[in-house]
């Protein structure tokens, strides 16, 4: 079997962020769910470029990652099927 490396890729740009009236304001607890879960999400897709997994599994555990980490606007993010 031939060996993959996996590599990290840079961190996000600082993002500059803007208060807004009436705009609810994520808690210490949803941006680490939001970190958590976008880390997964990185080293997921990784997997799934490497070849590693299939799309399917991409697709399973990215809804799984969902339920586990429930990220601050789950409720919008796109549907898999």
């Amino acid at each position: 079997m031939k060996e993959r490396k996996v590599t990290a890729t840079n961190p996000l740009p600082k993002t500059k962020y803007i208060k807004q009236e009436g705009a609810a304001t994520p808690t210490h607890d949803q941006l680490e769910r939001d970190c958590g879960y976008f880390q997964s999400q990185k080293l997921l897709r990784s997997m799934l470029d490497c070849g590693l997994i299939s799309l399917s599994k991409f697709n399973k555990i990215t809804l799984l990652n969902r339920q586990s980490f429930y990220p601050y606007l789950v409720e919008i993010m796109p549907e898999i099927r």
